[in-house]
């Protein structure tokens, strides 16, 4: 008498495993969605606003302490390594950039408030991030 052949994993457990699946891959879908919805929208509107950061980081490298600070060479990395913060109807924004010369590391953080369509710096600040830490203001 043969015996009876056993049926491999799939065939036994997809009753289960099949539903399971697919209501957890929908969960972490939607909690992915309302999640990156907000970043999305925060850090599109940082870039669509481009001359924020680029006229801040302008100012900032001509200043003379934070040359002291980071050294000479100093870049900015892109905006994928900030944060974007705006408040809850829109009309106030906090950009975080990293930035970095020959001697140290530090933060560009930049206060904007929006007039009409348009943003406009209210304070730049430089924020050495290696020991000894120090912040220089640029604009207040």
């Amino acid at each position: 008498m043969d015996p009876v052949p056993r049926k491999n994993w799939w065939q036994r457990n997809w009753k289960w495993f099949l539903p399971s699946f697919l209501t957890f891959s929908i969960l972490l879908l939607v909690m992915l969605i309302g999640i990156s919805n907000d970043n999305f929208n925060r850090f599109g509107s940082a870039h669509v606003n481009q001359h924020l950061y680029e006229e801040a980081f302008q100012l900032s490298v001509q200043n003379e302490r934070v040359q002291e600070l980071l050294g000479d060479n100093i870049t900015k990395m892109s905006m994928i390594f900030g944060e974007v913060t705006l408040n809850e109807d829109e009309t106030e924004m906090q950009l975080v950039i990293t930035m970095g010369g020959d001697k140290s590391k530090g933060k560009l953080l930049i206060w904007a408030h929006k007039s009409g369509e348009v943003w406009e710096s209210n304070t730049i600040k430089v924020r050495k991030t290696i020991s000894p830490i120090e912040t220089v203001t640029i604009l207040e």
